[in-house]
């Protein structure tokens, strides 16, 4: 695990969004180079209780794409790019391609 990725972990005071929890699952899938769909990533939000900003499930389509490039962006935002990168690397469209080829 990256140093960055490890102080984004040991700064989090917990997980209460579906950013958080993107974050923190593309830190843990980048330990193993695990990857997961949007429709594997659907169903682990809601789960635990995510919803979309329209307080809607995901469904491992637009929302939850949308949710991951902003989650994404947060990460650089905060000054985490290797973040990021696991972000970009963990998430998968259905053809195993990653969310944005």
């Amino acid at each position: 695990m990256s140093p960055q990725i490890q102080a984004y972990l040991n700064n989090l005071s917990g997980v209460s969004s579906s950013i958080d929890a993107i974050c923190v699952l593309a830190a843990v899938l980048s330990m193993t180079n695990a990857r997961l769909t949007a429709e594997q990533l659907a169903l682990f939000l809601n789960t635990f209780g995510f919803h979309t900003k329209d307080g809607k499930p995901y469904q491992g389509k637009r929302g939850t794409f949308a949710t991951i490039d902003r989650a994404q962006a947060a990460a650089l935002r905060w000054g985490y790019p290797d973040l990021a990168a696991a972000i970009a690397d963990a998430y998968v469209k259905a053809d195993g391609m990653h969310a944005f080829d």
